[in-house]
Order: structure tokens, then sequence, then C-alpha cells
């Protein structure tokens, strides 16, 4: 699933190879694209008007977003491309597959520009830096790899072995400047220049086997680590290497949250336990249940509300930031939905929450109030909807699971007349 970068287009493919686009803001569906060996990979050029899909195996299709017409097929690849990326500029098509090569093509002809190989296995990650003049890849050998585009064309940089074998956690920061790395072989994580590929800060070794959990800060000052297990939290100054504990009594780490400004974060716990902790890692509120296990966290737009789903409940308990107290509870009693929540996000005017369930339901509900507003039952899904998010306009929500169903839902105009009073 992909967003075009501005906003105007929304695309979604699965298994069966039918790549749907949807117009914003109207939720007007496009003619079904069809993309031959199934949809493994989506990526919008930065103008938004070219759409390219990974299929496999062996090729990648680009498409006319405006006309749905086949701009050109891309007949290279090893195996199946399972990342893409254009660059800023709108002048290269990055793709990558299971196998190994990283290869640039021409965006507007699809010819070939140059490959680059040296990963040996998967390439886990790929992604262009903020201006667009270098990418970096990771890859299951455990090496990390940097190229730049120069007038000349695009040459290698840096080749670096990372971890000595897969690397499992990776994070970049907002403004992609820095990338975290972890792995469970070597039981480190490293901070690295994504433009240079040099290493920033690390090897980091007090961590534990399964620290897969990296969150970087939005302006990539600070790095969170956290394992699945009981492996500790730790906060990490990126300019100084300077680690601090971060208390984690409760058990196994299920979820990290940055505020959108950077000024808080939130780690949630077995036993749904959540703490919410300023940017110097001091912590400010613990609160939960003392049951269940926390499996997502949600901040609002201005950082004063953290939605917290718990894995064993069929309600969305928020907490405010300032007080940590509780400020509702969306779904008690007839409101609830019938089975486990799944997700939750809020409005981008936090006005609204959504929450989704095994049940099949989306809920939208008055963020501040609690009071339930519209339910989608959405059949197609079967029985799980894992996921949910807000378009840009506040006035669409997506949902995902794992079998590939993706619904754009618009929310009812009455709904959006109720709170744009508030």
């Amino acid at each position: 699933m992909a967003f075009s970068p501005d906003g105007a287009y929304l695309a979604a493919g699965g298994h069966n190879g039918e790549i749907r686009i949807w117009a914003m803001p109207t939720g007007k569906e496009m003619p079904t694209l069809l993309n031959s060996g199934g949809v493994r990979s989506l990526a919008f050029s930065t103008d938004g008007k070219l759409l390219a899909g990974g299929s496999g195996p062996h090729s990648v299709q680009v498409y006319e977003v405006a006309t749905s017409k086949k701009a050109y097929r891309i007949d290279g690849q090893i195996g199946e491309a399972m990342q893409l990326a254009f660059s800023p500029n709108g002048q290269v098509l990055a793709t990558a597959d299971q196998h190994g090569p990283v290869r640039l093509w021409d965006a507007k002809t699809g010819a070939a520009r140059q490959e680059w190989s040296g990963h040996v296995g998967h390439v886990i990650r790929i992604a262009l830096t903020e201006n667009g003049d270098a990418l970096a890849s990771i890859g299951g050998d455990g090496t990390l790899r940097t190229w730049e585009f120069t007038a000349k064309g695009a040459k290698a940089r840096r080749n670096v072995k990372a971890h000595a074998r897969d690397a499992h956690g990776f994070a970049m920061s907002k403004n992609g400047k820095l990338i975290a790395t972890s792995s469970d072989y070597d039981r480190v994580v490293k901070l690295w220049y994504s433009r240079s590929g040099d290493l920033a800060m690390g090897p980091i070794n007090q961590i534990g086997k399964n620290t897969r959990y990296l969150a970087l800060s939005p302006d990539g000052s600070l790095l969170i680590t956290g394992g699945a297990l009981d492996e500790p939290l730790r906060l990490w100054n990126t300019a100084t290497a300077v680690g601090t504990g971060v208390a984690n009594s409760r058990g196994n780490l299920g979820a990290i949250a940055w505020s959108p400004d950077g000024r808080l974060f939130a780690a949630g716990f077995a036993k749904c336990a959540v703490g919410l902790f300023d940017a110097g890692g001091i912590k400010l509120h613990e609160f939960g249940e003392d049951e269940g296990f926390v499996r997502h966290l949600a901040f609002n737009p201005d950082g004063t509300r953290l939605a917290v789903v718990n894995l064993k409940a069929s309600s969305v308990e928020v907490w405010n930031t300032k007080t940590g107290k509780r400020d509702a509870i969306m779904g008690r009693g007839p409101t609830a939905h019938r089975s486990l929540v799944m997700g939750a996000a809020f409005s981008p005017d936090g006005k609204l929450l959504a929450s989704c369930a095994q049940d099949g339901t989306v809920r939208l509900w008055d963020a501040v109030t609690a009071e339930p507003l519209h339910t989608f039952q959405l059949a197609g899904h079967g029985s799980v909807v894992d996921c949910v998010v807000f378009a840009p306009d506040g006035r669409h929500v997506l949902t995902a699971n794992g079998n590939g169903t993706i619904y754009v839902l618009r929310l009812p105009p009455a709904v959006i007349a109720q709170v744009s009073q508030k």
C-alpha cells in the first residue's frame, strides 16, 4: 500500500496481481491495473505521475497514474522485486530482490543504468537519503551498502559489514540522515550515517539476543533500543553514544512510539504496563491494567494524549500524557467491539479515534467524549482487521489485514459535521 507524495492517490496491491488506485479525498476508484505475477511492492514517483509495481518473478511494471496505461516493464530482476524507491528528482528507480543485487533504472524509460551487486541473499530494506543523492541498503548477509548519484551516474560509496549475519532491526530517522541496525546473531546495535555509510555510533554491546525494537526520534538525535524478551530498554544520545537505562520492571516490550514533536516517547510492555518518558529518559508516568499485553501505541497530533491497545481487551484506553490519568475508554458494554482490538489511530486534527478489531469492524469515536459515532462492518476482511490509519485529509480511514484485503472507508458526512462543530 502506498500514498502518492502529494496525497492525491492511494494504491494497494495483492497476490492476485490487481493494483487498485483511489483518488483522494473523494475515494473515487480508478481502473484496476493488472500486474502479472502478483504485487510484492509499490512506489509512486516524486511527482505522483508514475506508479511502480514489483512482481514475481523477475519483473517490475510501471504505470501512468492519470491514464492507467502501462508505461514500461522492466525485465531484469533475478527474483521478486521486494523493494522499490524513486529518487526525489524523479530520474532514477531503484529496485532490489531477495537474491541481493540493487539495480538502477531510468525512471522515464525503464532503461538499465547500473547494477550494484554484493548482498548475499535477500535485501531487507533500501532507502534514499533526504535530498536523493544517495541510497542505502541493508541485507540478510549483514552488510550495509551505500551509493551516491553524480552527474556521470551512480557509484558505490561504502560496503560495510554491519553485522555477522542477518540484520533483524532497522530504523531510519525522519530526516533520513541516520540508520540504526541490529542483529540477533552478534547482539549489537549500530548507528550509521546514511549518506556515507560511516559508523556514527556503536557497536552497542549491552543488548540481549532479541533486541529488534529500534526507534529513532524524529530529528535523529536519540535512539531507543529494546527487546521482545527481557532485554532492558535503553535511550541513546546519537551524538555522544551515551546510553541511559530506562526502567523496564514489567516484562517484555511490545511497542514503542515517539510523540510527533519528539518530546515524549512511550513504551508498552507485558501486563499492559505503559511507561511514558520525556526525551531525556526520565519516567513521567506509568499506567496500565496489570493484565494483557500492549500491542500498539498511538499519540494524538499534539502529543497530549496516548491511545493504548491491549492485546487482550475489546476496548481502547486513552491516557492524558500530562497528568498520567486515564481520559477515556473507547468501548464499554454494548458499545465495545465484540472481540479483541488490534489497532487504533487518531485523526489528523485529533478529534476522532478509529479502532479495528478481530470481529471485522472499524469503529469511530469522539476522541474527547468517547462517544461511539459510527461502525463499519467489513465482511470482505474475513475475521480480523489488523490495522487502521487515517488518510492525511482526515476524511477517510484505511484498513488492512493479513489476507491482503485493503479498504478505503469514507467517513459519513454526519460524523464530519458533528466533529467540525467542536
